[in-house]
């Protein structure tokens, strides 16, 4: 009989939905939104999951992800989508930041800035 240990962090990425900025910004607006997007995040990418896990789960919802060039043992990773609402059009930026420690993610930080523009 085989025997494979399970992590509770993977445990948690299997049990969660996917990760989904469009439906947080879909759903949610301003501070809502930030706030909203940093619960759904940490759901996906639980402190103590492995770090690779937690790039891939970052690609999967459409983020590129790379080494922070100011400081290399981080890992950033950006979401961009376009919204256009009549003559206004948004451009969402998601920056996830994930700080690991011996290949397991250590710390999370999550900053959301929206850049508006009224098309005439």
């Amino acid at each position: 009989m085989a025997t494979s240990l399970i992590s509770p962090a993977s445990i948690q990425a299997a049990t969660a939905a996917p990760l989904d900025f469009r439906e947080v910004e879909y759903l949610h607006t301003g501070d809502a939104a930030l706030a909203a997007g940093r619960t759904a995040i940490l759901a996906a990418v639980a402190i103590g999951s492995p770090l690779p896990d937690a790039i891939q789960i970052l690609r999967a919802a459409g983020a590129t992800c790379r080494p922070d060039r100011h400081h290399p043992e981080a890992i950033k990773c950006l979401y961009r989508q376009m919204w256009t609402d009549g003559d206004a059009t948004d451009e969402v930026r998601w920056t996830t930041s994930l700080n690991s420690e011996s290949g397991r993610v250590t710390d999370v930080h999550v900053d959301r800035e929206v850049d508006s523009r009224v098309i005439s």
